[in-house]
């Protein structure tokens, strides 16, 4: 059988984690609707509901702390909703629910992502943090999706000529 986490070794390059869900009804905790599982971070990129209701995706810095940004609303439950997380080529994330850019901005997720061991829809790797709801939608890959800005760094700009 063809792995389904091939193609996400990441590198240090951009990446974007894009899926549609609805949730049923909110929770008092984190709820995982997508996560990345890495030999360098077992939660190397996550998208998730928040305790205050709002989506998040977060990235990882090379330490493994947590760079997120998150929803300018809360989600609303039985409402389908369209996300898309990107992580820059600079290390910058950001997030788009239904078509629009959030707000909120971070930086420095620059971990560098080497093959993932799996991707979980629904819920965390060991099977904990459920999302009441479900995940219709879902895509993973390296660089930008069609239509989406790009942020410019060296590499891309002149990747094929080096000092």
């Amino acid at each position: 059988m063809p792995s389904l986490t091939g193609g996400l070794d990441f590198g240090t390059g951009p990446f974007f984690v894009r899926l549609a869900l609805v949730i049923d009804r909110h929770e008092r905790d984190t709820r995982i609707a997508a996560v990345g599982n890495y030999a360098e971070h077992a939660l190397g990129w996550q998208v998730f509901v928040r305790e205050n209701r709002k989506l998040c995706f977060n990235a990882r810095q090379p330490d493994g702390t947590f760079v997120g940004v998150e929803s300018d609303a809360e989600l609303k439950p039985g409402k389908p909703v369209s996300v898309l997380g990107i992580r820059d080529g600079d290390g910058s994330v950001r997030l788009y629910v239904d078509g629009r850019l959030q707000r909120q901005r971070a930086a420095g997720a620059t971990l560098s992502y080497g093959a993932a061991r799996r991707v979980c829809l629904g819920q965390q790797w060991n099977g904990g943090m459920t999302l009441n709801g479900r995940v219709t939608a879902f895509e993973c890959g390296r660089g930008y999706p069609a239509g989406v800005p790009r942020v410019m760094t060296r590499d891309l700009l002149f990747g094929e000529v080096r000092p």
